[in-house]
């Protein structure tokens, strides 16, 4: 299977070698792409895994200084491009295993419930001596609840078809 077809179609099947090549390309590209933007570190932060949803999870937050206009779209279209690969890499694991994408669905939404509930933080005490409260709990939450639901993908059997994956 090629990388973009990979990476970009959500049509079709992966089994599992396919799919956890295709997680582990999806994190060497953002980790090569974040050397490259040595001059844009908040650039280079949205491209790693984990660091670019703490990045969003802080924009929900409040305003971030510093930022202009083209870097917060730039921004933004990274984190885009992300999620839509790292959506057809499950489609398609799902597919492979014969089953429908509802458990993504319910993925999605629960991350993004979790995103609103952490913007929607309010200070208290417990804030003022540990100001990033509400972003760590949903930073690890979310990266725990991703990590085991990507587990059970890559780990689970494929149905037996008689077409080959891709």
């Amino acid at each position: 299977m090629r990388w973009l077809r990979l990476f970009f179609d959500p049509t079709g099947r992966v089994g599992r070698q396919a799919f956890v090549l295709g997680l582990l390309g999806m994190l060497g590209l953002s980790i090569a792409a974040a050397a490259l933007l040595k001059g844009a570190p908040t650039l280079a932060l949205a491209l790693v895994p984990i660091v670019g949803e703490l990045a969003v999870t802080a924009l929900l937050h409040g305003p971030v200084q510093g930022l202009d206009t083209p870097t917060m779209i730039a921004f933004g279209l990274i984190l885009v491009v992300r999620a839509y690969v790292l959506v057809c890499l499950c489609i398609k694991r799902l597919r492979d295993q014969g089953r429908t994408s509802d458990g993504l669905v319910v993925m999605v939404v629960v991350t993004l419930l979790v995103h609103v509930a952490a913007g929607a933080w309010r200070p208290n005490d417990l804030d003022q001596v540990l100001p990033f409260v509400g972003l760590a709990l949903d930073v690890l939450g979310l990266s725990v609840l991703w990590a085991a639901f990507l587990i059970l993908l890559a780990h689970a059997p494929s149905r037996r078809s008689g077409t080959a994956p891709g």
